[in-house]
């Protein structure tokens, strides 16, 4: 592990918010299947990156690994929010109590964190030697 460079330790971060966004969406008031596969799909290959990373094979697509999971996390942020625009409206207009976007917030928090930290991911090495 000493061998790791900052991107390394940004994709660790980036795949533990996957996976807390993963966690988190079961708490949205309503749900699309889709959004659980875009946040599955960018836990397991940022967890593929990482594992990459630590056996040292593969060097070549640790640049493209972090964008793909950028665009899974934005699109599963993207489509939790589609559903939940009728919600947030009944929020502002003080129909309903904000917390039936509390779990919203929360996923969207983990989902857009989980975004940024990919998009550094990407411009910095995994690896020093690399």
């Amino acid at each position: 592990m000493k061998e790791k460079a900052t991107g390394f330790y940004f994709t660790l971060a980036a795949a533990l918010l996957s996976i807390a966004g993963l966690v988190l969406y079961p708490g949205v008031m309503y749900r699309l299947t889709i959004v659980y596969v875009f946040c599955a799909a960018a836990a397991m290959l940022t967890l593929i990156t990482v594992i990459c990373a630590i056996k040292g094979i593969h060097r070549a697509v640790f640049g493209a690994l972090p964008v793909i999971n950028a665009a899974l996390m934005a699109s599963a942020g993207a489509w939790a929010v589609s559903l939940m625009v009728n919600q947030i409206g009944y929020v502002i207009a003080e129909l309903d109590d904000k917390s039936t976007i509390m779990g919203l917030i929360y996923f969207e928090i983990a989902a857009v964190l989980a975004m940024l930290l990919n998009i550094i991911a990407s411009f910095m090495k995994q690896e020093k030697n690399a």
